[in-house]
């Protein structure tokens, strides 16, 4: 994948559009998770998925060839998110109704834990929890895209992990 997204990257740099709409179809699903296991909120994670593709879009000559394309995407939405997470200075109450998950999507077969881990974990947990047991993101890479030391990310999953255990082991 990470050769396809090289590709692409580069014809979005020579200004072929089409490429952008692969890089899409293959990282949205990523960007979108990121932004919604931040702000907890369908609309707001919609908005960030948006935003992160028109700046790719925009500063696609920013971007570094050779270096590791899906990484500086989400780095994009995560700075977005934050920063919309920073401007409401609060969470919103997650309802039943405000997850939205693809039904085709193998990976959410049971959206009752995800929706207590949204819940139960703190911003970091969840974070790492989405991109690890979601979306297939090694720790090594979590570690990357967030900016913390393996460590860290391996005891916040741990932690987050003990926290799902204890929580669906109380129903």
């Amino acid at each position: 994948m990470k050769n396809y997204l090289e590709d692409y990257a580069n014809k979005l740099k020579k200004g072929e559009i089409d490429a952008l709409k692969n890089i899409y179809e293959i990282l949205g699903k990523s960007v979108y998770l990121f932004a919604f296991s931040i702000l907890r909120n369908q609309y707001d994670a919609e908005d960030i998925l948006q935003n992160t593709f028109i700046k790719v879009k925009n500063n696609i000559e920013q971007y570094r060839s050779n270096t590791n394309f899906k990484n500086w995407i989400l780095t994009i939405a995560k700075n977005f998110a934050l920063n919309e997470y920073n401007r409401k200075n609060r969470f919103t109450e997650m309802k039943d109704d405000v997850l939205y998950i693809s039904s085709n999507e193998k990976n959410f077969e049971n959206k009752e834990i995800l929706k207590k881990a949204i819940k139960i974990l703190d911003i970091k947990e969840r974070q790492i929890i989405m991109l690890y047991a979601l979306k297939g993101f090694k720790h090594k890479e979590i570690a990357q895209i967030m900016k913390m030391p393996l460590g860290t990310v391996l005891w916040k999953y741990n932690v987050a992990i003990k926290k799902l255990k204890k929580e669906i082991g109380n129903e």
